[in-house]
């Protein structure tokens, strides 16, 4: 997980479309794990394709709502290009971490990389204070807008 996390932000209604629709879909079997925090995972959260859990975890189902946020949120990342000549140049940018994840087959959509983002997003600093997948879903309404940033 990145130490350089960015603020974060949250795209409404781009939950159209076929493809995306079965993502969604395809993210409502993952399983989400509360448990002890790591400096990998700074809020105890970890996701899985499977329900086995580890000691001392809380297992939460995930859902269509979770889904639909997770597949619409942004991450503020710091780029810097650094040319030939050796001058560089940095810029910050939204970053949407699940879609530029997946792959277009279905049997894989939800590769390891995905898994990997959507703990970066549950451990984001914006939900430090959640202990569960309910807390975290409180929080989502008052995400800001990426489009009014």
């Amino acid at each position: 997980m990145s130490h350089e996390i960015g603020e974060l932000y949250h795209l409404k209604r781009i939950h159209n479309g076929e493809w995306l629709c079965k993502v969604i879909n395809l993210m409502s079997f993952l399983y989400c794990f509360s448990g002890q925090k790591t400096k990998e995972r700074p809020n105890g959260f970890r996701v899985s394709k499977v329900s086995k859990m580890m000691d001392n975890e809380k297992r939460y189902l995930f859902d269509k709502t979770l889904s639909q946020f997770l597949i619409s949120t942004y991450i503020i990342k710091k780029v810097t290009i650094i040319k030939m000549d050796g001058e560089s140049f940095t810029y910050l940018t939204p970053i949407n971490l699940i879609l530029d994840s997946l792959t277009k087959d279905y049997r894989s959509i939800l590769n390891d990389k995905c898994i990997y983002h959507i703990d970066t997003i549950l451990n984001h600093p914006y939900f430090k204070k959640c202990k569960n997948i309910l807390d975290i879903k409180k929080r989502i309404p008052s995400v800001k807008d990426l489009n009014e940033r």
